[in-house]
């Protein structure tokens, strides 16, 4: 590990025996361990970082466990977001279901009331053709009297 060049040599040996005892006692991936290494080359301990993350018992979490609550918190955060989303889509999905719906619903009565519109005309053409066989009917029963006579 480089340092920077403004970490006073004291500093970094300092600093290279508590990295070197830390280390071993905490597993951490590659990029948390480069993070790591970045920000001790600055000057600073492990045992510090700059989210003011705290235990509950209200001592102050190592560079690595803070970088993981962090993280956590931000993933947890960024799911509200998908959730809030989620329930979004759910409630324009419902809207879209009750518009078509209340369609259908306007479609059906609108149906019905063709259908009846259509039942009474037939019932007044079968009456009219009803009144119009009769008169055609007594017509012809005229005429052949007439013809009888």
């Amino acid at each position: 590990m480089r340092f920077h060049k403004n970490v006073p040599q004291k500093n970094r040996e300092y600093l290279k025996g508590l990295l070197a005892k830390y280390e071993p006692e905490t597993a951490m991936s590659e990029p948390e361990r480069q993070e790591l290494y970045e920000w001790v080359a600055k000057g600073r301990s492990h045992y510090e970082h700059g989210d003011y993350v705290f235990e509950s018992n209200g001592g102050l979490l190592d560079f690595v466990t803070a970088r993981r609550a962090v993280e956590e918190q931000l993933e947890w955060f960024q799911g509200l977001g998908e959730e809030k989303q989620a329930r979004e889509d759910l409630e324009e999905n419902s809207r879209i279901v009750k518009e078509f719906s209340n369609s259908v619903q306007q479609l059906n009565e609108g149906l019905k009331a063709e259908v009846n519109l259509r039942k009474n005309i037939q019932i007044e053409l079968d009456k009219k053709l009803a009144e119009n066989t009769n008169e055609i009917n007594n017509k012809i029963k005229f005429v052949v009297v007439l013809q009888v006579n």
